[in-house]
């Protein structure tokens, strides 16, 4: 299978295809030979293949390899495929998919034609006018494959309209009543890049998708969704959407994890980004809480001088809280020159001795000083729990107690 084709180009990504394939078929690496998949379980893969990729040849390549009389035909019919059990080759099919699925060609924006990238000879600034126009088809895609049911104006032939129902303005507008934001106009974002980033963020909100769908035949009346998942819906929007402001230069990024996930934050270099998920990830205690509401705070959009000294004084105190524990690990030398740097300045207790009246800038300094400052503690302590592993389990061979 050649996944690197064109036709295996993904709209998803790849680790959100793993994931919502693994949740259908189980373990992949094991149940060879027991595998089954109900008729909604072949659907839903159905599904996934449809929105996942750019081109219809996965889909087709999946419905191919399903056995039984109505192999192929949810597409055309909407209704389940008639089949109860699979044989091993769609099983062996999609894990092999799995396995590849990093390696897939990615959705790209379209790349600017050759007389464009002759003028383009030095760097090119922000292109809000070309964001705003991929943002604003991303929308109408989402709304065509039934990703923003809340905002959509479509309705069943069968179903009798209710006067009392919101339209699609009034959802927004609840949410979002500062300006008119829907229906969209791309003339008024590109206008007013705040609220286009607004217009963004509330999107996000309102993004999720459908795990599964019917076709209602009558008058022609069109897909039927249901069984939404947000969690879907809304990792493929931050992807998309993070595509479309590389493309144009944005200097901002949608998180994707964290406090502030959903929400349009500043651009860092690569290495201090890989810096933030590191240190984001792991068990949500209160420190990680806390670890994040600080990175929220110091990259939300116009972070002021006092935020960032929020996001850094949480930083010191998370470090300060593991103190003890450190001066355990470290020579004195050593925990002297660590926390001199978190106590010396005017972060924590604003003390005569401290330095003060620094520009805002050293706030930029200090912040990613402390963050790297977290992940040594973290690392450090994490050494040391493995270290008195290794121990007590080389003691409990030997039969040391």
């Amino acid at each position: 299978m050649f996944w690197n084709d064109s036709d295996y180009e993904l709209k998803w990504p790849p680790g959100l295809l793993k994931k919502e394939l693994i949740r259908e078929i189980g373990c992949y690496e094991k149940r060879r030979h027991y595998f089954k998949m109900d008729n909604e379980a072949v659907c839903r893969v159905q599904n996934i293949l449809e929105d996942a990729f750019s081109t219809s040849v996965p889909l087709s390549e999946f419905n191919s390899l399903v056995s039984g009389p109505a192999v192929g035909k949810m597409l055309e019919t909407g209704g389940v495929v008639g089949v109860s059990e699979v044989s091993e080759e769609p099983y062996m099919w999609l894990s092999e998919l799995i396995e590849n699925a990093d390696s897939l060609p990615v959705y790209a924006i379209s790349r600017p034609y050759f007389s464009i990238r002759k003028k383009q000879e030095l760097p090119c600034g922000p292109n809000y006018e070309s964001c705003v126009r991929n943002f604003c088809q991303l929308v109408d895609d989402f709304l065509y494959i039934g990703y923003l049911p809340d905002l959509s104006e479509w309705s069943c032939v069968d179903e009798v309209s209710l006067e009392t129902g919101e339209t699609p303005y009034e959802v927004v507008k609840r949410v979002y009543p500062y300006a008119d934001i829907w229906p969209i106009d791309s003339s008024i974002l590109e206008s007013d890049r705040t609220l286009f980033l607004d217009t963004v963020e509330v999107v996000y909100d309102f993004s999720k998708a459908p795990r599964t769908k019917r076709y209602h035949d009558f008058s022609d009346c069109g897909w039927h969704y249901s069984d939404y998942s947000k969690g879907r819906g809304q990792s493929v929007y931050i992807w998309r959407v993070n595509l479309i402001f590389e493309a144009a230069n944005i200097p901002y990024r949608m998180s994707e994890a964290g406090a502030d996930r959903g929400r349009i934050v500043e651009v860092f270099d690569e290495g201090r980004q890989e810096l933030i998920d590191r240190v984001s990830q792991g068990e949500l205690n209160s420190e990680r809480r806390e670890i994040q509401h600080a990175i929220s705070s110091f990259r939300k959009r116009g972070a002021t001088r006092e935020d960032k000294r929020s996001a850094c004084l949480g930083l010191s105190r998370v470090t300060e809280k593991n103190r003890e524990k450190i001066e355990t690990i470290l020579s004195k030398g050593q925990n002297r020159a660590l926390f001199e740097f978190v106590n010396k300045f005017d972060i924590r207790h604003s003390k005569s001795d401290q330095v003060e009246n620094y520009p805002v800038e050293f706030m930029d300094w200090y912040f990613w000083t402390a963050l790297a400052t977290v992940e040594l503690v973290s690392s450090l302590l994490g050494y040391e729990e493995h270290s008195d592993l290794e121990i007590a389990y080389a003691n409990a061979r030997s039969g040391v107690m």
